[in-house]
């Protein structure tokens, strides 16, 4: 019989390729599923969260709300309603898109309010307001306002904006704020929303002197809410102006030398 030769088997050598075959397989699994892993995290969407509140001769009401998408997504309609209690309804919203929010109170005409939520690329907030008036509050409501205006611009006569803005643009006061105010007890018929998607949020409050305004911004300097007004009246909000408030109350500007809260 012939005698069969073999080679001689290198258990070292064998051994080192399989452990580094394993080592391979393994990268590659973990390189394919951390890969998997990280592109299944969605990054969070960036919306325009709305607080709306309705009401019905000032006083809250609970609504239906009905939010329509009527630019890419327009098929979307969202549904929510306002509480009974506080009047309040909330929603986000996916940017870039053209939104309609239609607000249906029992006994009046629905109001539609239309937001281009299209214009900002970060993530922001936004209130909005639907009120209801009957008939004889808007008549009310008119004459508060034409009261409003007539106080504001015999005030304005006597004041010279670029003076004080030289003499007290940048001076702090204890207890000192300045606002933005773009209306009175209510916001004009078919108000741009639009327009003010990414400024500082709109504040409706009722204050010591009984008046409703809507606002925006609140600083200590009257420079920083000057600031503001040049980007609100750039956005056709012509009838905006700066209001300011000592320890609570509302003052003209005037004031704020006559009364010598300012030096």
């Amino acid at each position: 019989m012939k005698e069969i030769k073999t080679q001689p088997i290198c258990f070292r050598s064998q051994l080192s390729k399989i452990f580094l075959l394993i080592s391979i397989i393994r990268m590659t699994v973990f390189t394919f599923t951390t890969g998997f892993c990280q592109s299944a995290v969605k990054q969070p969407s960036k919306k325009i969260h709305l607080e709306g509140l309705v009401t019905i001769d000032g006083h809250a009401t609970s609504a239906q709300v009905e939010v329509h998408s009527s630019h890419k997504n327009k098929n979307s309609v969202f549904h929510t309603q306002a509480d009974k209690v506080r009047g309040v309804f909330r929603v986000s919203l996916p940017l870039h898109d053209d939104y309609e929010i239609v607000v249906r109170v029992n006994k009046f005409p629905q109001q539609i309010i239309s937001l281009k939520a299209e214009l900002t690329d970060t993530t922001t907030y936004l209130n909005i307001f639907a009120d209801f008036m009957s008939p004889a509050y808007d008549r009310k409501i008119y004459e508060l306002q034409q009261s409003i205006l007539a106080q504001q611009s015999l005030k304005e006569k006597s004041f010279d904006g670029n003076s004080f803005t030289k003499k007290y643009g940048h001076t702090k006061k204890e207890g000192l704020t300045y606002q933005v105010q773009i209306a009175a007890y209510k916001l004009v018929e078919n108000f741009n929303y639009s327009a003010v998607v990414g400024m500082p949020k709109i504040i409706r409050k009722t204050d010591k002197d009984y008046v409703t305004r809507f606002t925006m911004g609140n600083y200590e300097t009257y420079q920083d809410a000057f600031e503001l007004l040049k980007k609100v009246q750039k956005n056709n909000l012509k009838e905006a102006f700066i209001i300011s408030f000592y320890k609570g109350e509302k003052k003209f500007l005037n004031q704020l030398e006559s009364d010598k809260i300012l030096p």
